[in-house]
């Protein structure tokens, strides 16, 4: 009998969608960074096979109502808000996403850098968010450099 390959704590990139994007992100918006570092160095994927596993992560938290946001205000770390104009449909957001992905390189990313998918209870809209100073804007940040 053969041994399954384990991938970390997962057996599979499924089970890794499904545990860290649908069962298990509950209590603070995940980001994307996380899922292209993940894909990279725990399953080994790159070009298309990477694209459709980074795909899969956001419409899964889209499929729960997840929207893309980021940190609302340097004081209140607990504070997400809403990421408007990434696109009119998830379909868009996600191309849209991985695009930009794409276009800084397609490799990893700095831990915590950029957008985020937060669910309904764990976003502020953002005419509701904290007045914060403002910044350069970012959507996604520069990949690491090896």
């Amino acid at each position: 009998m053969t041994e399954k390959k384990k991938f970390g704590l997962w057996d599979s990139p499924d089970e890794y969608i499904y545990n860290r994007t649908i069962y298990g992100a509950s209590d603070e918006p995940e980001g994307f960074w996380r899922w292209v570092n993940d894909g990279i160095g725990i399953f080994k994927l790159s070009g298309p096979t990477l694209v459709h596993f980074l795909d899969r992560c956001i419409e899964a938290l889209q499929s729960r109502g997840a929207v893309p946001c980021e940190p609302g205000h340097p004081t209140y770390a607990d504070e997400w808000v809403e990421l408007p104009l990434l696109g009119d449909t998830p379909d868009a957001i996600r191309a849209r996403v991985i695009n930009d992905w794409l276009e800084t390189g397609g490799g990893p990313m700095e831990p915590w850098s950029g957008v985020w998918f937060g669910l309904p209870h764990q976003v502020v809209p953002l005419g509701d968010a904290t007045p914060a100073p403002p910044r350069k804007p970012s959507l996604i940040t520069r990949p690491i450099r090896g």
